[in-house]
């Protein structure tokens, strides 16, 4: 589990997207899964509020937190992770039930983080940028 410092400041959030890029292996890809959530299909954007909708129903199963990014053949020099949450049944496997719209394959990274830092991270990434997208450069590539 990472642990964030008390102060979110932008060298935390650098220090924070190294340690994901240093976990990039660690992702995969997701099976979607369409649900619906109080008689309405899940809403693309939306996974935050999907995930906490579809637990209401499905107590077995959790919220896992984490990071969408898309997989590029290219040098991995430059990536942006979209903060993300997905759903993990009783036998430990993740999906995803929120549609995503691109054209790359997508993975997800869980975030090693605990709830509140990772609402944290997400707060603060908007309010600084205005999405919840933490960016890694690597400048030395």
């Amino acid at each position: 589990m990472y642990s964030l410092p008390n102060e979110l400041t932008l060298d935390a959030l650098r220090k924070y997207s190294s340690y994901l890029f240093s976990r990039i292996n660690e992702s995969g890809s997701l099976t979607f899964k369409q649900v619906e959530i109080d008689g309405q299909l899940s809403l693309a954007r939306n996974c935050h509020e999907n995930t906490r909708g579809f637990l209401k129903s499905n107590s077995s199963h959790k919220i896992i937190y984490g990071w969408i990014f898309e997989k590029s053949e290219s040098k991995l020099e430059h990536i942006e992770f979209f903060a993300h949450s997905v759903i993990q049944d009783p036998d430990g496997y993740l999906f995803d039930i929120t549609p995503i719209q691109s054209n790359k394959p997508v993975m997800f990274l869980a975030a090693n983080l605990n709830d509140n830092d990772f609402a944290d991270i997400v707060n603060e990434l908007e309010k600084l940028a205005g999405t919840a997208t933490l960016i890694y450069h690597n400048a030395f590539k």
